[in-house]
């Protein structure tokens, strides 16, 4: 029932467009439709974290800046423009993670196929606290768990990543 009035509504509003907004509506639907790289192993794409720490406080962050260092390894056959990656931090043998943030990684010239990029995310703690509370600041551990949830080709289109 509720596909038949979603189907209604549509053809209500597609009768009421020009033939213009119509294909203006299309050529949209087009652009954020996301890429399809049938048969790829996502498997191939390794993200890697470093040890997490806490760089110093400055007068802009007074609880310290959270730096997750991430090595990306390109191992498929596709370019990417940028990734999205997920970083959970656990601490003390928790199964539960204290934080998760998820980390754009911008790629300026590229990660092409078999190349590898290394360098340090810091995580925005303006909307969250939890990378830099005091309970991170004393665990006696801190494991940090990364995985890829997003990417984009050079025409910064979504792949989409089915594992």
């Amino acid at each position: 029932m509720t596909r038949l009035l979603a189907r209604a509504s549509l053809s209500r509003i597609a009768s009421t467009l020009s033939a213009a907004a119509m294909l203006a509506l299309l050529s949209l639907a087009t652009l954020s439709t996301p890429a399809v790289a049938a048969g790829t192993d996502w498997t191939k794409v390794v993200v890697t974290a470093g040890e997490f720490e806490i760089a110093p406080p400055d007068f802009m962050n007074s609880h310290g800046i959270p730096q997750v260092p991430l090595t990306i390894r390109n191992g498929t056959s596709l370019d990417f423009s940028s990734m999205t990656v997920k970083a959970k931090l656990y601490l003390n043998n928790s199964k539960t993670p204290t934080a998760t943030a998820d980390i754009l990684v911008p790629f300026t010239n590229g990660l092409r196929p078999g190349q590898e990029m290394s360098g340090v995310a810091n995580i925005d703690t303006f909307f969250s606290q939890a990378w830099v509370s005091l309970a991170v600041k004393n665990a006696s551990t801190r494991r940090l768990e990364v995985s890829l949830v997003a990417a984009k080709d050079f025409e910064n289109k979504p792949y989409r990543i089915s594992r």
